[in-house]
């Protein structure tokens, strides 16, 4: 029991290492041929005034606003189309990872005092 819940938390900690690594993911998007835009999910306008709608594959980037960090994603565009609502232009974004990085609550004692992740830090053997 204890050996499953162990390999459980491991692969759960190797999905949040990719996830803090990876900058962009595979999404489908919908186009519309009149109004020239892309979106997620097909606009209700579009399907009402009978447009023309197809679907792509598409890459989806994640931005984080330099001055208020409030994140926005940019469909198959290296930017996001419009600034931030705090008055950043559009240059103001920065790519961030999909996951941002866990903030423990006692990480730097743990540091300070040489600790290692799951009690790794003592030099010799408990099975004596």
């Amino acid at each position: 029991m204890l050996l499953k819940s162990l390999d459980y938390l491991e692969r759960k900690d190797d999905a949040e290492q990719h996830l803090m690594q990876t900058y962009h993911t595979a999404w489908s998007s919908w186009c519309c041929a009149q109004c020239k835009s892309e979106e997620l999910f097909p606009q209700l306008v579009c399907k009402d005034n009978g447009h023309k709608l197809t679907k792509k594959d598409t890459v989806r980037y994640k931005f984080q606003c330099k001055q208020c960090k409030q994140c926005q994603w940019s469909l198959s565009k290296k930017h996001p189309k419009l600034g931030c609502q705090c008055g950043m232009s559009r240059d103001g974004y920065v790519m961030v990872p999909i996951k941002k990085e866990r903030k423990y609550e006692n990480a730097d004692l743990a540091e300070r005092q040489n600790m290692k992740a799951r009690g790794t830090e003592h030099s010799f053997s408990l099975k004596s």
